[in-house]
């Protein structure tokens, strides 16, 4: 049985995206960091993929925290609670400390334009979102804070 790709920031299935505006353009690709993603998803990343990528987008503060734990983001680097880095404290310290879903060890990957936080599994077997209005997309899954 082949499994479906699925885009690893939104959670939609290939089947559930829209027809490419190109003909014969795939409705995922895969980046240099192994992750789907969907058109929609895609325009909205702020940065290059980590893995072989060129420049990253992000301020030189936030890409700097690209591969760091939730932990270490909240508790060790003591970074000062303030813009660029407020929206990814807020996000690092909500999965941290969450009690239901134990994300301390995930890395920060990446932000999107809202302010949305894309983080990793050390394992590299899940993907969250954490959204600027306090909501969590485990994969495909809703949790509301």
């Amino acid at each position: 049985m082949i499994e479906e790709k699925f885009c690893d920031f939104c959670g939609r299935y290939e089947h559930e995206l829209p027809e490419p505006a190109q003909a014969g353009k795939p409705k995922l690709t895969i980046d240099e960091d192994g992750l789907w993603a969907c058109a929609d998803c895609r325009a909205r990343l702020q940065s290059a993929p980590v893995g072989d990528g060129e420049a990253v987008e992000l301020d030189e503060e936030i890409a700097a925290l690209i591969g760091r734990s939730a932990s270490e983001i909240c508790h060790s680097l003591n970074l000062p609670y303030m813009p660029p880095y407020q929206e990814v404290i807020n996000a690092a310290t909500q999965i941290a400390l969450d009690e239901k879903l134990p994300m301390s060890s995930w890395q920060f990957v990446n932000q999107w334009l809202d302010g949305s936080t894309i983080w990793k599994a050390e394992d590299g077997n899940g993907m969250a979102i954490v959204h600027s209005d306090g909501t969590i997309q485990v994969n495909s899954e809703w949790f509301l804070d």
